[in-house]
């Protein structure tokens, strides 16, 4: 019996092991590029998605060991895409980045002024981004904790499992969320 446990111990401890991929979004200048989009495919079928934290940092997590393919792209940046990046079990997988400006995009010299005109039309006030995530894939997911299966989600970061969240770069903890209809605080 107790062989029997322990073995039972060891396949539940395996399947809950979760890889991640990690990394820094760099431009040309080896400046962090904030709000870049990271996204993960595999077999071209999206697996996770985040955007970088204003140190140009991200994390991609729950990954299972495997061939991972990496998309970043980041407003006047031109595309950066990586392929068959292998993610092992139990290792976190590091892949930064340069992103050089988008064709036809010269800097501003530093001695230039740049205006920007904002208008009304630029905010879509009709539409919020929304991520739903089913069941199904809760069930799947090697979670305890609302903070880390929310933490999958595009634009949502967190530093640890079981930490608080910051969504597009709020304050951890700054985020209120709705769980099975309850309005819950950041944790």
């Amino acid at each position: 019996m107790k062989k029997i446990l322990t073995l039972l111990t060891a396949l539940v401890a395996l399947h809950c092991s979760a890889q991640e991929i990690a990394g820094q979004v760099l431009n040309k200048n080896n400046q962090p590029v904030q709000g870049a989009t990271v996204t993960i495919l595999q077999g071209g079928v999206k697996r996770g998605a985040t955007t970088t934290a204003a140190d140009g940092s991200y994390v991609v997590k729950p990954l299972d060991a495997g061939f991972y393919d990496i998309q970043v792209t980041a407003r006047e940046m031109a595309p950066y895409t990586e392929t068959r990046i292998v993610v092992t079990a139990d290792v976190r997988t590091t892949v930064n980045c340069t992103m050089p400006p988008a064709t036809g995009m010269a800097a501003a010299p530093a001695n230039d002024t740049v205006h920007l005109t904002l208008g009304n039309h630029m905010v879509n006030r009709t539409q919020a981004d929304v991520n739903v995530i089913q069941r199904n894939d809760i069930y799947q997911m090697p979670y305890t904790n609302m903070n880390d299966v929310i933490s999958t989600s595009p634009g949502v970061r967190q530093v640890r499992r079981g930490d608080a969240i910051s969504i597009e770069g709020s304050q951890p903890g700054g985020v209120a969320y709705y769980e099975d209809g309850v309005r819950v605080l950041g944790r």
